[in-house]
């Protein structure tokens, strides 16, 4: 893995880390979160359901991102739904790094 993508996997696991520690604060359904992208520019913002954020949580592979904000080079968009987008790291050392970051592990 090149340093890029390794900061770029850094960055989402921060992101990551900070949706998990929102979520409970939150009591609705549509849960308001931050793009789980890998810029450290990106203050985007999304709203996933309750379910739709566990199951894309029970991959530690998986990012939350705004659609467009997906890194090609780095990762594959899953899914999309509405203005988001789910991805996947394709690196095996980039994988590693979510896996070892995730914070429900």
């Amino acid at each position: 893995m090149d340093d890029r993508a390794r900061r770029v996997a850094a960055n989402e696991a921060v992101a990551r880390q900070v949706n998990e520690e929102l979520t409970p604060l939150q009591v609705t359904d549509s849960l308001a979160l931050l793009c789980e992208c890998g810029s450290r520019e990106c203050h985007a913002t999304l709203e996933v359901s309750r379910s739709e954020y566990e199951e894309v949580r029970a991959n530690p592979t998986r990012f939350l991102v705004v659609i467009g904000h997906d890194l090609p080079d780095v990762e594959s968009v899953v899914s999309t739904r509405g203005e988001h987008a789910v991805v996947e790291k394709d690196d095996p050392e980039a994988r590693d790094l979510a896996r070892r970051t995730d914070p429900r592990k």
